[in-house]
């Protein structure tokens, strides 16, 4: 077993319980473990240690006797003449555990005449033994035999309790391994993700303290046993404080309990004794304002001809622990819905895709029907930008004015409005009107707010219940990390469109300093051929139309350069290789180069990535086309576990690596940069006249 059987319940109810049973019945007991360690011992039970001396061994015998419903024997043993204990192994979950002594007992009143001979042979003091002799029980064999059955019911029973304890405390501490790692993945974020995270922190260590008092509770929370008759009828109750104030024995339930409870609970005893086997169930019980749920183990009791004369029971108060478990689900789907919205984030999907999932979850975090997100626009209304659930939207904007959404943006406070509320304030009617929401009932607006600042709301719709301080503790963390993501996509657009701008500028400058200063060339050449003509100057017109053709072919290779420093369409469509192919085939191809693009273990890479690769190798066959003077180009691409290598080699005049590093020239500085933020390496050989060959590595996470 994984945990050891002297873990699984505390020792001293244990104590307390044998030794109430043997102040009752008079019978000694022991419990040990498989390893015949001593568990728990009650006085008496030396006797048998006493009366069972070596030189009695020859008049033991061992007696095997078979309990209905029971997959172990329970074990007899006889010393002297009539004395017995009895023995049976205690299993939980179909595994031995440990062992029940119970004895020494007689059967029946001992011969005196008989034990004062054989204490005299083995050389006994007659005056000391007979007084110990006195104080054994003189029981029949069913009596032995019920309480032994009785008593390893009852030590299974809280065994089991403790095993399901400790299994608890272990889901717990794996729920508390999971949220830390949660928060691992919360740092990541900006700053204020991570302020809204430590909130989180704080209340999971609540939640640890809270189980840790639970547990000591439990531990500390009595049994109740309770015997009771083939009418129902309550013969003997052990431990049953909630019940101290009023009688219980011959009550039935209908006399203790609600009628619905008393049905419950009489139909389930009935089936226990018509059957005639073990059951364990957990039942609800609602005494005045109050409702207990029990975990209760119900045996029927039989007579020595097999009938069944009534019922026996053991129930634990679980109340706390179901309680106990409610919240932890409720902050398991806080930490749930957070991270999802936190997941969008760190995929980097898109802000429509975020919403939906803000809706979804906030929806489900109140069991609302519907839900919205409305942004502020920069005219100073609310855009309702998504919805989810029912009711729906007549409208997909309201003023900040003379509406609740417009109140809790202002304030920054949140808005409850319900009509169900049983006397309906001023806001309530106005609900009433509220025709761009047709079927609303009850409205909770939450702001979003990033920091202080407010940048929208979040309307939750028919909320079925009044929000509690738990629901909007819960609301608020959530509403601020839904309020940080929208707000980091937002800025992450603007970033995105900017940078979109700043390289429309830098085509912009190209286009002038390449391609515009070379179409001027071509006129002014062409103006002067056309004045040669007119001249009959027929070698100046030859030598200006070769200008006009050189300039011309200048200039289309400037534009297909500048073509294919735009991302291309087969980039995101066919990956890397195809790309590459489709740019030497477009550029270096027509320019007279001879190409060729080898490729190994080839697969797709994140676009981002593929895309990083490309604008490098863009940038060093851009060097080969203006500079280089190459005849033939090759790129090499190897694919394997941990990174993908990239080697572009050419025949040109090449350069010195040092030099060209130091003066930013041939566009390395822009390759090292791009390499830099992808955390490879750039390695460079090269020489004059001896061509250049450029080798990246990249590390794929």
């Amino acid at each position: 077993m994984q945990y050891p059987f002297s873990d699984l319940f505390a020792t001293p109810d244990l104590q307390r319980m044998l030794d109430n049973f043997e102040s009752t019945s008079g019978i000694s007991t022991q419990v040990m473990d498989m390893d015949g360690e001593i568990i728990v011992t009650t006085s008496s039970r030396s006797l048998w240690d006493e009366f069972h001396p070596e030189a009695l061994q020859f008049r033991q015998h061992t007696v095997e006797i078979f309990f209905q419903g029971n997959e172990k024997s329970t074990q007899r043993d006889e010393s002297l003449s009539g004395l017995f204990q009895y023995s049976h192994t205690i299993r939980i979950e179909d595994e031995d555990v440990g062992s029940l002594l119970l004895g020494p007992v007689f059967h029946s009143q001992p011969d005196k005449e008989t034990f004062r001979q054989l204490l005299k042979e083995f050389g006994f003091h007659e005056t000391a033994v007979s007084e110990n002799v006195k104080k054994l029980p003189i029981v029949t064999e069913e009596q032995a035999q019920y309480s032994v059955e009785f008593l390893v019911q009852l030590i299974e029973g809280m065994a089991k309790q403790g095993l399901d304890e400790q299994r608890l405390i272990a889901r717990l501490t794996a729920a508390q391994e999971q949220e830390a790692k949660l928060q691992r993945d919360y740092d990541e974020l900006e700053a204020r993700i991570l302020r809204r995270t430590e909130e989180l922190q704080r209340a999971n260590e609540a939640l640890q303290e809270s189980e840790q008092r639970f547990r000591v509770a439990l531990i500390g929370t009595p049994i109740i046993m309770f015997n009771q008759d083939l009418d129902l009828r309550y013969t003997w109750i052990y431990n049953a404080e909630s019940f101290a104030d009023r009688p219980v024995i011959g009550k039935t339930d209908a006399d203790l309990f609600s009628a619905e409870d008393a049905m419950h609970l009489t139909a389930l005893k009935r089936r226990v004794m018509a059957v005639g086997l073990l059951t364990r169930e957990e039942i609800s019980v609602t005494v005045g304002d109050r409702t207990n749920f029990y975990d209760m183990t119900l045996d029927p009791l039989f007579a020595p001809d097999g009938s069944v004369t009534g019922l026996t029971c053991a129930a634990t108060d679980i109340t706390e622990r179901k309680q106990l478990y409610d919240q932890m689900q409720r902050r398991l789907s806080e930490s749930e819905s957070i991270q999802r919205i936190a997941k969008g984030l760190l995929q980097r999907i898109g802000l429509d895709e975020v919403l939906q999932i803000i809706c979804a979850e906030a929806m489900q975090l109140t069991g609302a029907t519907g839900s919205a997100v409305l942004l502020l626009e920069e005219d100073g209304w609310l855009r309702v930008t998504k919805s989810a659930g029912s009711p729906t939207y007549l409208q997909n904007r309201l003023p900040v004015s003379g509406s609740f959404a417009g109140r809790a943006f202002q304030t920054g406070e949140h808005v409850w409005v319900n009509l169900r509320a049983s006397e309906p304030d001023d806001d309530a009617h106005r609900l009433e009107g509220y025709q761009w929401i047709q079927g609303l009932v009850s409205l909770l607006v939450v702001p979003l707010k990033v920091d202080t600042k407010v940048i929208g709301i979040l309307n939750i719709l028919n909320k079925p219940e009044n929000p509690t301080t738990e629901d909007i503790r819960i609301i608020d963390l959530f509403a601020d990390q839904a309020a940080i993501i929208i707000e980091h996509i937002r800025l992450q657009y603007q970033a995105e469109q900017l940078a979109v701008l700043e390289e429309r500028q830098r085509l912009a400058r190209e286009l002038h300093d390449s391609v515009t200063q070379a179409l001027y060339s071509v006129t002014l050449y062409a103006d002067a051929a056309r004045m040669a003509f007119s001249a009959q100057k027929w070698d100046a017109l030859e030598g200006n139309l070769q200008e006009v053709r050189n300039m011309s072919r200048e200039a289309m290779y400037d534009m297909r350069l500048l073509v294919f420093e735009l991302r291309p369409f087969m980039l995101e469509t066919e990956g890397l290789a195809s790309a590459l192919r489709a740019r030497l085939a477009a550029v270096e191809g027509r320019s007279g180069l001879k190409t060729e693009v080898l490729v190994e273990e080839e697969r797709r890479l994140p676009i981002k990535m593929e895309e990083e690769l490309y604008r490098i190798a863009q940038e060093g066959l851009n060097n080969v086309v203006k500079h280089a003077r190459a005849t033939q180009v090759q790129i090499r691409l190897k694919y394997n576990v941990s990174a993908i290598l990239l080697e572009m080699v050419d025949d040109g005049k090449g350069f010195e690596p040092e030099a060209a590093s130091q003066s930013g020239g041939f566009g390395l500085q822009g390759i090292q940069e791009r390499v830099h933020q992808l955390e490879g390496t750039l390695n460079i050989e090269s020489a004059p006249y001896r061509g250049t060959r450029l080798s990246i590595r990249i590390p794929l996470k």
